[in-house]
């Protein structure tokens, strides 16, 4: 174990006075992804991760600003909204082939159900 967890990386926070001051306010997604003879994959998070440590997923991670060139959110606001779309379904297969060593051809288009934002885990304010 790498000692890394959510406790660990609030830590920065208490310098500002704000415990997700350090931590990004992101945008995540997760397939509900069934095999060909309609199995439901799901993997078991590992135990050094910052948040859901050791629990039950569906695959899945976050879009990447930085595959836009998008560094800041200036440049979000410059970005034509079409690209960052994509990014969000882009970055969804990315995360297939990444997590499950699947191929591109191993995979359909993904289909966008809901996208929500998890207070509970996240702890950011309104």
């Amino acid at each position: 174990s790498s000692g890394i967890n959510a406790e660990w990386l609030f830590r920065p926070g208490d310098k500002y006075s704000d415990p997700q001051a350090c931590m990004a306010d992101i945008i995540g997604h997760s397939a509900l992804l069934i095999t060909s003879d309609n199995f439901v994959v799901i993997q078991l998070r590992s135990q050094t991760v910052g948040e859901g440590a050791g629990m039950w997923h569906f695959p899945g991670g976050h879009p990447e600003p930085e595959e836009l060139g998008i560094s800041c959110s200036e440049d979000m606001a410059e970005t034509e909204p079409g690209k960052i779309v994509d990014e969000i379904y882009d970055s969804l297969l990315r995360e297939m082939k990444e997590e499950l060593n699947l191929s591109e051809e191993d995979l359909s288009d993904p289909m966008l159900v809901a996208v929500g934002k998890d207070k509970e885990s996240y702890y950011k304010p309104e």
